[in-house]
């Protein structure tokens, strides 16, 4: 048997955690006033099921003690085993339409066959249809007095408020780290199992506060010699958690290449990326909480990324590129290099939001403020903050060596050195990088001028060209760097008349610039 129904609950007090409903529970027990209706929510694994056994238990225990089943009477037996045909226990995930509600109600218009009551549960009681709620409205408010209902559900919301207004509504809550750990740690003496604490904090980390879960994975490692804290990581595949938060801590560090490393780790190791990125998100959570909690400077820039996380996880959903979108976005200390590294735009389109953080050249990461709107601070908080941050720590000046060669040509460069320019244009020319402004410089003509020096083209279609806004943009740099700037003229060569045999010669230039060709048509 598994150790999760070897050790599910058979009474309150075999409860783990759910304290303030096990008493109240209780009290209305002792009192025999039990409802009902009662609707049980909360996350999987908490008890849910559990509870509404036991209160099926304590409707029909013929030596109920103190609201606490026997466990040994004909009846409990019954139920604990599933035998008890008057206790039914229905999956509205396979049994949810209108007809299987009618047969319910016409079942419940006979009296109990062994038992003292009927209970009816029904799990996952959110996924019946709506028309299946509505047939079982009347039943629910005014059942026959033998008859008791307990439903339960993980998503509370998608159960109807008619519903809700007919039952007892109690939360479940997830159980907590420490009771978890304490509930392992007994399970292992009664099994005789021997292990590390280490091991145990992991599993109930693991399981999210679900004491099925738990189990299960301690169902996993409980043939080892001994559970220890390495091989039941190595036993469960990946160290997801303690990889979730060193990917937090390597973003806080800005250390892109660590950041890169760990992705890369759970790739290879088969983890859902999904499923990664909800455990970040829940890790960036308890950051900003601590944050608050401790008033963190870095309270802005945890805010800002745990909002940049959660657009991850929306683009996760709708992307095949999941591993690819989400190193982008965890390594966007560099996003040029990052958008290089995938091609699919809408990918890019989609991961790459803002840059979060510059590079490991610029100020620590408790002196960022990233672009993306703030979910905790306001947008002139962020202004301000960033203000003050840039003001007292400048970022420090990177000066390349091309872009060093251009400072200095400037430097040497006289505002006499037209004949200079004029010289060298061939070799000015070749440097270009724009393959259509080199082009054009091939047509240009220099002549020098009073006040400078003066572009002229053949034509006019290839002056406009060249006065368009991208060509003059890379001209201006060229200008500046020998000193030029400011006294460029433009104009047409002395010999641009329009006669026939030079529009046609024009015609075959404009072809070639385009590298076309004419033809007769």
């Amino acid at each position: 048997m598994t150790l999760y129904r070897k050790y599910r609950p058979k009474s309150f007090s075999e409860m783990v955690g759910q304290e303030a409903i096990v008493k109240t529970l209780t009290q209305a027990a002792i009192s025999n006033n039990l409802s009902h209706a009662y609707l049980f929510a909360g996350p999987r694994g908490t008890g849910k099921t559990s509870t509404a056994r036991i209160i099926a238990k304590i409707l029909n225990c013929t030596d109920l003690k103190s609201a606490e089943p026997c466990l040994k009477c004909e009846n409990c037996l019954g139920i604990e085993s599933g035998q008890m045909t008057d206790i039914l226990e229905i999956d509205a995930a396979s049994n949810r339409g209108i007809d299987e509600v009618r047969q319910l109600k016409n079942s419940l218009q006979f009296a109990p066959s062994y038992a003292k009551k009927k209970v009816i549960i029904i799990d996952e009681v959110h996924m019946l249809t709506f028309e299946a709620f509505n047939a079982l409205l009347k039943t629910l408010e005014e059942p026959p007095p033998y008859v008791h209902f307990v439903l339960a559900t993980t998503e509370l919301h998608k159960v109807p408020a008619t519903i809700k207004s007919r039952c007892q509504i109690f939360n479940f809550s997830e159980v907590s780290l420490t009771q978890l750990v304490k509930h392992l740690e007994n399970i292992c003496k009664k099994e005789q199992l021997k292990y590390e604490t280490a091991a145990l904090e992991l599993i109930a980390e693991m399981a999210n506060g679900g004491v099925r879960d738990s189990l299960s994975i301690l169902q996993k490692v409980a043939n080892l010699e001994e559970i220890k804290f390495q091989e039941t990581l190595e036993m469960l595949g990946v160290n997801f958690m303690q990889d979730a938060k060193d990917l937090s801590q390597a973003v806080l560090d800005i250390d892109t290449q660590r950041c890169a490393e760990i992705c890369a780790r759970q790739k290879n190791a088969g983890c859902d990326p999904k499923a990664f990125a909800k455990q970040v998100v829940d890790q960036w959570h308890q950051l900003l909480n601590q944050s608050v909690i401790d008033k963190s400077p870095q309270l802005s820039l945890i805010a800002q990324t745990l909002n940049q996380f959660y657009e991850l996880e929306s683009n996760l959903a709708h992307s095949h590129y999941y591993w690819s979108t989400f190193v982008i976005l965890t390594s966007l200390l560099d996003p040029a290099s990052a958008v290089q590294a995938i091609s699919p735009p809408k990918v890019v389109a989609q991961a790459v939001l803002q840059p979060k953080l510059s590079s490991k050249a610029g100020p620590t990461p408790s002196q960022q403020i990233t672009p993306v709107t703030p979910i905790a601070v306001k947008k002139t908080e962020a202004k301000e903050q960033r203000s003050k941050i840039l003001t007292a720590n400048p970022k420090p000046k990177v000066v390349t060596v091309q872009a060093e060669r251009k400072q200095q040509a400037v430097v040497n460069s006289k505002p006499g050195d037209v004949d200079r320019f004029i010289n060298g244009f061939a070799e000015i020319r070749k440097s270009v990088d724009n393959p259509k402004l080199k082009r054009l410089l091939a047509q240009v003509k220099l002549v020098k001028t009073a006040t400078g020096l003066e572009l002229q083209m053949t034509s006019d279609f290839f002056l406009s060209q060249l006065k368009a806004p991208e060509p003059q943009m890379s001209l201006q740099k060229v200008f500046a760097q020998h000193g030029l700037e400011g006294r460029i003229s433009y104009g047409l060569t002395s010999n641009a008349a329009q006669s026939t045999s030079e529009t046609i010669q024009q015609v075959e230039e404009v072809a070639e610039f385009f590298g076309g060709e004419i033809t007769d048509d």
